[in-house]
């Protein structure tokens, strides 16, 4: 029996309730957050994000959590923004999510803890200085990664 790696880190509705209603309520949302396209940030099964209502539009190298096409609701950075929607991409992914407007993104990544076994548990914040240097050289190993890939297919 082979396992399929998912392609996207998701967030499970919680039941009773929905995400945007706790957002809207209480302003943010804990979750553990399931998927491999995240990694190595958020290892599948260990971690627990926490994903606040955004306050302005999202930038460049931020998570955020969006419902894509058929409502299956996903956590994934952005690599461009543009106008009238975004780019996305999961970190462990070479394929884009185009075309992510903006009325799809429901919040955005504030923090996360990467091993819920350990005690006591440790937040890291998407402010802390490692983390933004993180986030632009995944970016920049994700770009180089579609290159060769896409040079491989022309030979």
């Amino acid at each position: 029996m082979s396992h399929q790696k998912e392609n996207a880190i998701q967030i499970d509705e919680i039941p009773g309730s929905s995400i945007e209603t706790e957002l809207r309520e209480h302003g943010f949302v804990i979750s553990p957050a399931k998927g491999f396209s995240m990694t190595p940030l958020l290892p599948p099964e260990k971690c627990l994000v926490k994903i606040v209502q955004l306050q302005s539009r999202p930038k460049k190298y931020d998570v955020v959590l969006f419902r894509a096409p058929g409502g299956k609701i996903v956590l994934h950075r952005i690599l461009e923004v543009h106008p009238e929607h975004f780019v996305l991409c999961g970190d462990a992914n070479l394929k884009k999510e185009g075309l992510v407007r903006d009325a799809q993104i429901m919040g955005i990544l504030d923090s996360f803890v990467r091993d819920t076994g350990k005690k006591p548990l440790h937040w890291v914040k998407t402010t802390d200085l490692w983390y933004r240097g993180y986030s632009r050289l995944i970016v920049a190993a994700g770009e180089i990664r579609r290159r060769r890939r896409r040079r491989k297919r022309r030979r």
